[in-house]
């Protein structure tokens, strides 16, 4: 399992987010995550996709948490893709195109 410093680190050059699945290191065992989770330390917004506590909630950063929930071949898409680039009509919705068997809804944990 990753340390916590690397996971920090991680999330910090990623808009305060991480997935288990981005380290290449057995997940973290139930009860680790727990822990995390209910100290503060991590809030979970998907399945395996957290944010570090206290790292500021941005559109960046819902955007890659949904895309990385929705596993790999998971992309931002229509008018959440134009606002990437600074298309004209882009806008900031989180707004992802993945498999139909990979759709997922936020954690109930995210409220």
């Amino acid at each position: 399992m990753p340390n916590d410093d690397s996971m920090i680190r991680f999330a910090a050059d990623h808009h305060g987010v991480f997935a288990i699945l981005c380290f290449d290191v057995d997940p973290p065992e139930h009860h680790h995550r727990q822990r995390r989770l209910n100290s503060g330390r991590w809030v979970e917004l998907y399945p395996g996709v957290y944010r570090i506590a206290g790292a500021p909630v941005t559109w960046s950063g819902d955007l890659l948490a949904a895309c990385w929930a929705g596993g790999p071949k998971a992309v931002a898409s229509h008018r959440a893709s134009g606002a990437l680039w600074a298309l004209p009509g882009g806008r900031e919705v989180v707004e992802i195109t993945c498999p139909r068997w990979r759709r997922t809804q936020k954690s109930s944990r995210n409220g």
